[in-house]
């Protein structure tokens, strides 16, 4: 036995104290691979097992937006804890509120898109939900037959209430050049913030020259301004004009048809010339454009012409 030790301590090349040293490593491999086995720890395939406390499931619903039920809704008249309980968070109920505040009006079932703060996939889930009784086509999307009822409806009453005003007196029309902000708010689909704002783009305009420059007036959509163009006319008698050989810079800027930029271009212009010009003058030295010449030609004037407001 001893020669056998002695040959393979000789072909091994261990020592005594490498001998220890080794068997001391393979004790502490074993106990290891014990421990590895008789031990439960995380599994070969790494599943995880989360716990969602108490009221965690409630949230996440909420911050999905999914309410609890959905019901038809006018989104002209619902209150706040009508859109609550729609699935609207409290600051999407206030900015709707607050979009129709300032003047605008649910038309379709579509125009839900236009709030903001509800995105496309909020939006989509109310859509068919929207009920909109003076758009009936629009409105709900539940029934064909409902919707037609309503057209039909609509127009009977347009009807008769168009003979009734005939047979009392014709609509007044209204100077939109002279008219104030209280005779505006008579007018279908204008409230007192867009007939504020109708008052202040007509002073920086210098006046209307058409009633559908109401286009231009921000909230103002152009199913208002066919409703209430019959309504409306726009003389031209007391159109402020500028005169651009003798103005000041910032009297072309602060017009909406101008602006900064171009007031700068007709100054430069104006400088190197150093005589009177026109209009057509500008398009043809690519100072303005065609378009822009075409909308500010009621509104400027050059030497010996008009008045300098």
């Amino acid at each position: 036995m001893r020669p056998l030790r002695k040959i393979a301590s000789e072909l091994l090349g261990f020592d005594r104290r490498e001998r220890r040293a080794t068997y001391i490593l393979a004790v502490i491999l074993v106990f290891l691979l014990l421990i590895r086995i008789f031990i439960p720890g995380k599994r070969a395939e790494g599943d995880k097992i989360v716990v969602i406390p108490s009221g965690g499931l409630s949230k996440a619903v909420k911050n999905n937006r999914e309410p609890a039920a959905l019901f038809l809704f006018d989104p002209n008249t619902a209150d706040e804890e009508t859109l609550l309980q729609l699935g609207f968070s409290e600051r999407q109920a206030a900015t709707l509120m607050n979009y129709r505040k300032a003047g605008a009006r649910f038309r379709k079932s579509s125009d839900i898109y236009r709030v903001y703060g509800i995105d496309s996939a909020f939006a989509s889930v109310l859509i068919p939900w929207i009920d909109i009784p003076t758009e009936g086509v629009t409105a709900s999307s539940g029934s064909k037959v409902h919707a037609a009822e309503i057209v039909l409806a609509e127009e009977e009453t347009n009807r008769g209430e168009a003979g009734m005003e005939a047979s009392v007196k014709p609509s007044a029309v209204m100077d939109l050049n002279k008219c104030v902000a209280e005779d505006l708010e008579q007018l279908p689909g204008i409230g007192k913030v867009l007939s504020a704002r109708i008052i202040k783009y007509r002073e920086l305009l210098g006046g209307y020259v058409s009633s559908s420059q109401l286009r231009e007036v921000y909230g103002v959509d152009s199913a208002t301004v066919v409703m209430i163009s019959s309504r409306l006319k726009a003389s031209g008698d007391d159109i402020r004009h500028i005169h651009l050989d003798t103005c000041s810079w910032a009297q072309m800027a602060r017009h909406p048809y101008l602006g900064p930029e171009t007031a700068r271009a007709i100054m430069k212009y104006r400088s190197l010339m150093g005589l009177s010009f026109t209009v057509d003058d500008l398009v043809r030295q690519r100072v303005i454009s065609d378009s822009q010449a075409e909308r500010i030609a009621p509104y400027v004037s050059s030497s010996g012409m008009g008045s300098d407001d």
